[in-house]
């Protein structure tokens, strides 16, 4: 995989949390893969979107070299164009890490639901442990883009131009009022290929796609949410070893109490 361009990679010691349900941790053990759903199901509309003052237009300018342009030149574009950006949602995975070296208490809120469990890494042990990624349909004719990694960085739309070469460059960029998500993000793309060209027209079925994952590598430890019932932490701890995978795990620390 590669490193997203126009970003500063985190160091591979970086510390990143992936907190889930225990029903899609189960899923991870029995597949040995990572779930990366469709942008367009993040529940953010904005995800992936271009700044408001570079229309499609401007983007498609973009891709022709500078050596081409001219001050007359004339572009025709297709009607899909104004589309494209928004189909592409439907056709991008992605998988989304918290960078920090501690936990969080808000993300465990809102992930966990005050129960679940986390799993903890880092940054290079994340780049080893990922395998190939494989659309859930592979009879179906695709287009691979090439997958990346990197850092999200939140900004301010109105004040920021992407590089409409990279693809999946807005992917790796939100508004400034999810900062404190610290996301961490393997992206991947798989465009449907129609009569031997790219083509966007009707609806993506795939929920996601899989990407397989070297466990022991991955998995540093497994963390439970504040409130997962003692029985809970007990099985679960018991089944890890069953899935061959031998990483220690904890209660949070946000549990603590001196009352």
């Amino acid at each position: 995989m590669l490193d997203c361009p126009d970003l500063e990679a985190p160091a591979d010691d970086a510390t990143i949390w992936r907190i889930m349900d225990v029903p899609r941790l189960l899923a991870i053990l029995a597949g040995r893969s990572l779930f990366l759903p469709r942008a367009s199901a993040l529940g953010d509309e904005h995800e992936g979107a271009f700044p408001p003052h570079q229309p499609p237009l401007d983007r498609a300018l973009d891709l022709i070299p500078p050596a081409w342009r001219a001050s007359a030149i004339r572009v025709k574009t297709s009607p899909g164009l104004l589309e494209l950006g928004r189909n592409l949602r439907d056709w991008v995975y992605v998988s989304c890490w918290y960078v920090a070296q501690h936990e969080s208490a808000a993300l465990w809120t809102l992930y966990g639901h005050g129960q679940g469990v986390a799993i903890r890494s880092t940054v290079g042990r994340f780049r080893k442990a990922i395998g190939p990624i494989t659309p859930f349909r592979p009879d179906v004719q695709v287009f691979a883009l090439q997958p990346q990694v990197g850092a999200v960085r939140y900004v301010d739309y109105a004040a920021v131009r992407f590089d409409a070469r990279h693809p999946l460059l807005p992917f790796f960029h939100k508004r400034l009022e999810y900062e404190a998500e610290r996301e961490f993000r393997l992206v991947c793309a798989f465009l449907p290929i129609r009569n031997g060209v790219v083509d966007f027209n009707g609806h993506n079925a795939w929920p996601g796609v899989a990407a397989a994952a070297d466990l022991d590598e991955l998995i540093e430890s497994v963390w439970f949410a504040p409130e997962t019932p003692d029985w809970q932490v007990e099985t679960l701890t018991r089944i890890l070893p069953t899935f061959n995978v031998g990483a220690p795990t904890h209660a949070s620390v946000c549990a603590f109490s001196e009352f």
